[in-house]
């Protein structure tokens, strides 16, 4: 039995997210810069969908970015 709760994967994505603006503020917040940060999240469209929720959508098509 572990002994802490996992944390979500959504709540993880958005902390990460609050990270990667923090450490970078001028590079675009993008699916794939997100992925790559989180490290363990192989699936994009989990990673896109959670974006898109969370976030204001800018750009089109594979220039989509997030703010």
């Amino acid at each position: 039995m572990p002994i802490f709760d996992e944390e979500k994967i959504e709540s993880a994505v958005l902390r990460s997210v609050d990270e990667f603006r923090l450490l970078f503020p001028e590079r675009k917040i993008t699916t794939k810069a997100v992925q790559e940060w989180c490290n363990i999240i192989e699936n994009s469209g989990r990673v896109y969908k959670i974006l898109k929720k969370n976030y204001k959508t800018l750009g089109k098509n594979r220039w989509i970015y997030f703010e």
